[in-house]
């Protein structure tokens, strides 16, 4: 089977910069500064006590003071950042700037990356200025989930910093490289996206890699790849094995690991993006076809291997490397992919572009079979009969332009209510400071109006990228997006702005010493990790990541075990100074029986005084932060003020038992 890069390198419209109808160097500025707008607009700043951002925060804590949190279940069997430079990176700005600004810092450098990588990339696969400023902007809007489980935490351009904010553009920057006939630039960015999130990063680099090979290669590749790991599976090689029942049995509720049974998986979702691949590998350039095609194999082939980890063999590799990530690059190609096939349509004159647009609001109106009809089309364009049919219809004379265009206005009339709603959600989903246009306005050109109010924008400036004095709007128009970036209250950035500031230490920092582990509810484990600067004793965020430590899993599922049995033990009936101990293993029947997937149910919440009692029999705990008064004779509590809130928090110490 002949190559179809090997074609490319034949093809010299497509690939020779000379030829190409390549856009200068300020036009690129132009367009790459369009997209950094568009992606402060859309992704407005939420700060460091989000999802991920909490875990990638602790990590650099850690880094720069491993002492301190040496005891936290989080680190205790090792963690992520064990296989990743970020920290180290993360650690040393927390250290220059503090950690708020070195959160931001990480956000704007993968929003500033995004924008060059997708400008660059725009720039060898369009020939068309309007189409390149299209693309950027959809790339740098977009806010799409690619996990199966739709966790909002795993979307494209996330607005808070993670090691994904790095290493998703720097992906896409090496196989920017790789389309500008960069092949050693390209891969050393792509190792370096590795190193920074290897389960992201992993995935441009398969891409050059498969591309840069023939057919033939590559199917020969991926033969002896499966073989190897069939092999190793058969020799008993331990990350081919399946989880043990229990542990399979714990982890499989949380879906970032495991993908779920259709229809919770999103497969039309997912077949809208491979669809549009496929589509445009046959459509497209033919130089580009390849680049196509290898994303949608790629992304296809992510998705089998975890359904096949988590329906049939939960092998620990497949599972721990969670394969399904590739979409997050497909998702960024398939986007390029739809402007290719309009652009490709523009060329093709009127009919074509006639023929696009009822295609566009056909699938629009679908909604959730879009996917499905796109994979349909994909399939159909193979048999010999329907593009028969499709030419027929075409030569038909009822299908007029006259007509085409009667139609196609039907059909917006149709969908036109539906479509005005998305915009105004898409408005009002925009930062506050940008309440001086209504909602269906900002919807349609703030956030692009799913496409066609991006592209008005993209027709609208072409005419003018180049011109030296557009600079002034365009740099007028970034100072009023990043003023508006950042959307967190007064008192949340003052608060952020304190976190792992030892001059700003707080009443209970004075008592508790670094490295003294922690159990406070409010806010867990963020405030016990950044605030007092020390391990936290449980917490339903610290089980990320249990799918790489099985004693790690363990571990937290008899502390949240606890914690859970502490928020309901009730007073004892004689007096809150009652010195009976609450046995280790509460056996009394007024206790509720401890809730079987404990990792989704556990009760994070203040204990009750016999519950802190419970909870200090475990020789693992220092601290039990509460509001609540318990005394007996072995806990006073000290009386202290939450700086965050005003409101008086109770220290008790855990005492000490002698071994045995």
């Amino acid at each position: 089977m002949s190559s179809v890069f090997s074609a490319c390198a034949k093809s010299t419209n497509c690939l020779d910069p000379g030829n190409n109808a390549a856009a200068g160097s300020v036009e690129l500025v132009h367009i790459g500064s369009c997209g950094l707008v568009m992606w402060l607009v859309n992704h407005a700043y939420v700060g460091i006590d989000i999802h991920d951002a909490k875990l990638y925060a602790v990590l650099a804590a850690h880094w720069l003071e491993q002492t301190a949190y040496a005891k936290d279940p989080f680190f205790l069997f090792g963690s992520q950042d064990d296989f990743s430079v970020f920290s180290p990176v993360y650690g040393t700005l927390v250290r220059w700037l503090g950690l708020d600004i070195a959160a931001q810092l990480i956000v704007i450098a993968g929003a500033i990356l995004l924008a060059i990588a997708t400008t660059a990339i725009s720039a060898k696969l369009f020939s068309s200025n309007w189409a390149r400023v299209l693309a950027v902007m959809l790339c740098a809007a977009a806010a799409y989930a690619y996990s199966p489980g739709n966790l909002l935490s795993f979307r494209i351009n996330e607005e808070f910093a993670t090691a994904r904010s790095i290493a998703a553009p720097l992906g896409l920057a090496a196989m920017a490289l790789c389309l500008h006939l960069r092949f050693r630039a390209g891969v050393i960015t792509a190792v370096f996206a590795t190193l920074v999130h290897p389960l992201m990063g992993i995935w441009p680099l398969l891409a050059i890699v498969s591309v840069k090979l023939r057919d033939r290669d590559l199917l020969l590749m991926i033969s002896a790849g499966i073989t190897l790991l069939a092999g190793l599976a058969w020799l008993g090689m331990p990350a081919m094995q399946p989880l043990d029942a229990e542990w399979d049995r714990l982890m499989r509720p949380l879906s970032v690991v495991y993908v779920e049974a259709w229809p919770a998986i999103r497969l039309g979702s997912f077949l809208f993006w491979i669809s549009l691949l496929l589509l445009a590998g046959h459509y497209g350039q033919p130089c580009h076809s390849r680049w196509y095609h290898i994303v949608a194999l790629l992304g296809t082939a992510g998705l089998l291997s975890a359904q096949f980890a988590s329906y049939f063999y939960p092998i620990k590799l497949f599972l721990q490397t969670q394969p399904w990530r590739a979409m997050w690059l497909a998702i960024f190609f398939a986007m390029f992919a739809a402007v290719e096939l309009f652009e490709g349509a523009s060329r093709r004159g009127k009919r074509a572009v006639l023929w696009f647009m009822l295609g566009t609001v056909l699938i629009y109106l679908a909604h959730d079979f879009a996917g499905y009809l796109l994979f349909a089309c994909w399939l159909a364009i193979h048999s010999t009969t329907v593009p028969r049919i499709a030419s027929n219809t075409n030569c038909h004379p009822w299908a007029s332009d006259k007509n085409l265009v009667i139609l196609l206005m039907v059909l917006i009339a149709i969908g036109l209510p539906s479509y005005y709603l998305d915009l105004q959600q898409l408005g009002n989903s925009l930062p506050l400071g940008m309440e001086f246009l209504p909602p269906a306005s900002r919807g349609a050109f703030l956030a692009g109006g799913i496409g066609p109010g991006f592209l008005l924008i993209a027709l609208s400036a072409t005419p003018w990228l180049g011109r030296r004095w557009l600079a002034l709007p365009l740099t007028a128009l970034l100072v009023f997006a990043f003023l508006n970036w950042d959307q967190r209250s007064p008192a949340m950035r003052s608060w952020e702005s304190s976190l792992l500031k030892k001059e700003t230490q707080t009443d209970m920092a004075r008592h508790i010493r670094r490295g003294e582990v922690v159990y406070w509810h409010e806010n867990s484990p963020m405030r016990t990790w950044l605030e007092l600067g020390t391990a936290s004793y449980a917490s339903g965020i610290q089980p990320a990541g249990s799918i790489f430590s099985r004693e790690k899993t363990f571990e937290m599922k008899r502390r949240l075990e606890r914690v859970d049995v502490a928020s309901m033990l009730d007073f004892e009936s004689s007096a809150a100074t009652d010195k009976r101990p609450v046995p280790a293993t509460p056996d009394r029947t007024d206790i509720p029986q401890t809730p079987r997937n404990i990792f989704r149910t556990a009760q994070i919440a203040d204990p009750t005084g016999p519950g802190i009692h419970y909870l200090c029999q475990d020789p693992m705990l220092d601290w039990v932060v509460s509001s609540r008064v318990f005394t007996n004779g072995q806990f006073v509590p000290i009386r202290t003020i939450d700086s965050f809130s005003g409101n008086s928090r109770n220290l008790y110490r855990c005492p000490r038992h002698p071994a045995g």
